[in-house]
């Protein structure tokens, strides 16, 4: 079991989605293996010192890894710049891993990349772990509050979630 650590769901989810496409278009060529990892974590002196936006103590890695084709030195380098893509036009905007650097800055956590050209490449992505984890009681959370008819337009390129999200806000007036 891992620590607790206080995160946005929504942003890991975009973590996970923006480096698991990564790994899929990095083994689109050849097939190859995916793999995502969380173990506990105690971040030392030495180590800390290696990776600025880490501070010494206890941290939760994610390690998001595949066989794919890898990366040289030069294009680690830059691959947390935006609008830096090494895909062909119309594959990828190079906004990916800017999207992950940003959301672990916002969460106090740090990356690190383990990357050889022919063997694939992992992503570390450290989250502070948290003392203690306060779980609302049952009942505790508040209600989810209720429209007074204002009006929501809501517009999304795919016809079921616009579907969705339409009979949702119904719902909530």
């Amino acid at each position: 079991q891992v620590p607790t650590v206080l995160a946005d769901a929504t942003a890991i989810h975009q973590i996970i989605m923006n480096l698991g496409t990564n790994a899929w278009h990095a083994m689109k060529e050849k097939s190859g293996r995916l793999t995502v990892e969380l173990v506990a974590m105690d971040v030392g002196d030495d180590f800390a010192a290696d990776h600025p936006d880490l501070h010494p103590g206890s941290y939760v890695r994610l390690s998001v890894g595949d066989t794919g084709t890898g990366m040289d030195r030069a294009t680690l380098e830059r691959i947390f710049e935006p609008f830096f893509t090494t895909k062909p036009p119309g594959e990828g905007t190079g906004l990916g891993l800017a999207v992950v650097h940003g959301i672990m800055k916002s969460h106090e956590g740090g990356i690190s990349v383990d990357s050889r050209l022919g063997e694939g490449t992992t992503f570390h992505l450290y989250f502070p772990a948290i003392a203690t984890a306060e779980v609302p009681a049952p009942g505790a959370l508040a209600s989810i509050p209720n429209g007074k008819g204002e009006r929501i337009l809501m517009v999304d390129d795919e016809e079921p979630l616009a579907f969705l999200s339409r009979k949702a806000l119904e719902r909530l007036g």
